[in-house]
Parts: structure tokens; sequence; C-alpha cells
């Protein structure tokens, strides 16, 4: 099924702004994440995992992990990334909180783990509402709901996500998977609006 990775606009472990002091952990931590933003991902797993074997409890440790679990992903192994996303703290103020929520439908989605991949997508919207990833975790609760059979609940997700987020470019993708559901829910009249509202895109 469709993946639909938004990790271009997740990735935002940056060096540029950060200066710094000469000590070998920060000097891991910039190194992992400059290898990370070369798409260099099998050496940024190995120095990402170097930096947290050795500074656990380090302040940038989080973050690291986040990249390590983008890392994982880019490379296919997703289980793997899904292990690290749970090692992430639960805390509001974590600034990767709502990209490792869509990570983690992504990673449910590609294992075709598709009620997990909802459940996933569905706590990142009821966290993180207002965030500007949450029409992406919109139309991944949308299409893993209906790659479940739960053609109701993906109708009802889909018509959400066109109320709330009517000019989000994911709008052709979820106008699909409603369409199919409606198909899959007996609906002939509404499954070809939706198709018919797809093709005026």
């Amino acid at each position: 099924g469709s993946i639909g990775v938004v990790l271009a606009g997740m990735v935002r472990v940056s060096t540029a702004a950060e200066t710094p002091p000469p000590d070998a952990a920060q000097r891991d931590y910039l190194s992992a994440n400059g290898l990370l933003n070369r798409g260099m991902n099998e050496l940024a797993v190995a120095e990402y995992r170097k930096f947290l074997g050795g500074h656990g409890s380090h302040e940038k440790a989080p973050t690291a992990r986040y990249g390590l679990c983008v890392a994982l992903f880019r490379l296919g192994q997703f289980d793997e990334a899904l292990t690290e996303l749970k090692a992430l703290p639960s805390v509001d103020d974590f600034a990767f909180g709502a990209d490792a929520g869509v990570l983690a439908g992504q990673c449910h989605l590609a294992k075709e783990r598709y009620a997990a991949a909802a459940q996933a997508f569905g706590a990142m919207l009821a966290r993180y509402a207002d965030h500007a990833l949450a029409d992406d975790a919109a139309a991944g609760a949308t299409e893993a709901l209906y790659l479940a059979g739960e053609n109701d609940k993906a109708a009802v997700q889909a018509k959400d996500f066109t109320r709330r987020f009517a000019e989000s470019p994911l709008r052709e993708r979820v106008l699909y998977f409603w369409g199919l559901a409606e198909s899959q829910r007996g609906d002939a009249a509404a499954a070809a609006e939706r198709f018919d509202e797809l093709l005026r895109l």
C-alpha cells in the first residue's frame, strides 16, 4: 500500500545553528546529524548509536534518538525504528514529538500493521492537533483505517480531513481512500462522488 513518507519535512535536525563546545559528546552528536542530513544513513546510525551509548543522559540524547529513528526508517528497518521511538520522552515540549508520532504510523504502515498505524496516527492527532504535520497524520489515519477494513471509520476520518485541511496537498490521497471506503460500504453513489471530486483536482 501507499506509505506517503513525509520525512522530507520531518527531518529538521540541524547543525548550522549550533556552536559545538570542544567535547567529544557534542562532536559525535553533530557528526551524526551531518551524516543524516547528507543521506548517509548507515553511517548516521552508527554515529548516533555511538553517541547514545556513551552519552545516554546528554541533553541532546532525545534529539539524537529521533535522528536515529529517521535513519533506521530510511534504511527500511521499521521495527528497529519503532523500538527507538518508544524510548523517546513522552513530554509535550519535546521538539520532535509530533514528527515521531507520524513516523511511528509510517513504520506500522510499512509493516502492514494497519490497526497499529491508525492508532499511532490518531494518537498524534489527539496530542498535536494544530501541528504542521497534523494533515499528514490525518491522511495516514484514513489510509490505515481503510486498509484495516474499518471502512466506516475511514470515511469519518476522511470527511473530517476535508473539513480541517481543505487546502492540504494530501487531499487527493484522502479522497482516493475515501472513495474506496465508500465502495466497500456499498454506497456506489458516494464512492462516485468522491472519485469525481478527485478527478477535478
